[in-house]
């Protein structure tokens, strides 16, 4: 899970199309139906924390850990000098805490980074491990169908600072994104960046059953951040898991 390097610098302009606001909402709403309204949440993969901060504000005490240092330091950044959240640079597949969470979320698919259902069933048994007497994981996922309706496809953008090219290809069960990205320097001309990411591609049953190995309990999964049921046939997934019962 080597990435997000220099396309961290970049990350927060090119992902702008994410909802990360609505998405909040909705797990604002989880949270509080299953009576979570404060305490601390862990953010696995919390990336530049655009995420872990919205919860901050929120109330909630966050813990935002990421594998990249690139990435958490733009989270430093762009985080408030009186901001209490802790960030630690952690592989989520063996990351550690001092105590157990009243939750804990991963969004944006980054699930999907798992290279497969050892790696899956690890991470939900970690989580597991730390989360409170029936406290909440919330996550989300790309489909079969996601991947499949954008493999081949090239996206291209633009601004003032630069561009950023994403080429995508799928074999089997593995995607990949190739990154170039072209930075406007300060003498005017560009300097260039490549990056290589790869996610793995789960199937709805695949994942259910990483969770019941791992002791959590499944309470919901839906069409994204959304109420709606989820299945294979979306694009995103939604998935909402409970602890009760810890395994070695």
């Amino acid at each position: 899970m080597d990435t997000y390097l220099a396309f961290a610098k970049v990350y927060d302009r090119w992902m702008r199309n994410i909802p990360y606001h609505r998405w909040c909402r909705r797990i604002m709403d989880i949270l509080h139906t299953y009576e979570i309204d404060n305490g601390i949440i862990a953010d696995l993969g919390c990336g530049s924390g655009r995420m872990t901060r919205k919860l901050a504000d929120a109330g909630y005490d966050m813990i935002g850990i990421d594998n990249s240092e690139e990435m958490l330091a733009r989270a430093y950044e762009k985080s408030s000098r009186d901001s209490n959240i802790l960030y630690l640079c952690q592989d989520i597949r063996a990351f550690e805490l001092y105590g157990t969470v009243r939750a804990a979320i991963c969004c944006c698919d980054t699930v999907n980074y798992m290279a497969d259902t050892d790696e899956l069933t690890t991470l939900f048994r970690l989580v597991n491990n730390y989360l409170d007497p029936g406290g909440l994981f919330i996550f989300d996922m790309k489909t079969k169908k996601w991947f499949q309706t954008t493999a081949g496809l090239t996206s291209c953008r633009h601004d003032q600072k630069g561009d950023f090219f994403c080429e995508t290809a799928i074999d089997q069960d593995v995607f990949e994104y190739h990154l170039s990205m072209f930075e406007r320097e300060a003498d005017g001309r560009y300097a260039k960046f490549e990056e290589y990411h790869y996610q793995r591609i789960f199937t709805k049953e695949a994942v259910c059953r990483a969770l019941a190995d791992a002791g959590l309990q499944l309470l919901d999964v839906t069409d994204g951040y959304s109420s709606r049921p989820g299945s294979d046939a979306d694009h995103r997934l939604c998935f909402i898991a409970k602890e009760c019962e810890k395994k070695p």
